[in-house]
């Protein structure tokens, strides 16, 4: 098993900050365009564009009805987890999501006239 090293930002010297915030940059330049261009795909041909991605890439032919997780499965696979890993999880669920809560606009709603509103 690898062992990663645990740094709190505040306390990290700043060459490993930087090191580490320049290669996560790269990592992600690398393949971002490639990412863009799955998720424009599955957004304008949904379940056959993954179909199409697992044959090109992965050399397996799936028919969409064959893409569905059943929920046993996914409860079997939860259950093989290790508790630390589902705790894990969850706190960087609920830390990405306050994160990117602060890049969401702020709600903007006004009255245009009498029973005629406008925003977001």
């Amino acid at each position: 098993m690898t062992v990663f090293p645990i740094y709190h930002i505040r306390e990290m010297p700043q060459d490993v900050l930087g090191r580490i915030m320049k290669r996560s940059k790269i990592e992600i330049d690398r393949i971002i365009d490639d990412v863009k261009k799955i998720i424009n795909e599955v957004r304008e041909k949904g379940d056959e564009a993954i179909t199409e991605f697992l044959s090109t890439q992965i050399g397996k032919t799936v028919k969409p009805e064959e893409i569905v997780v059943k929920q046993e499965d996914i409860a079997k696979a939860y259950k093989s987890l290790d508790p630390k890993v589902i705790k894990a999880i969850k706190h960087l669920i609920r830390n990405v999501k306050k994160f990117h809560r602060k890049q969401l606009p702020k709600d903007f709603f006004m009255k245009i006239e009498e029973g005629v509103y406008a925003g977001w």
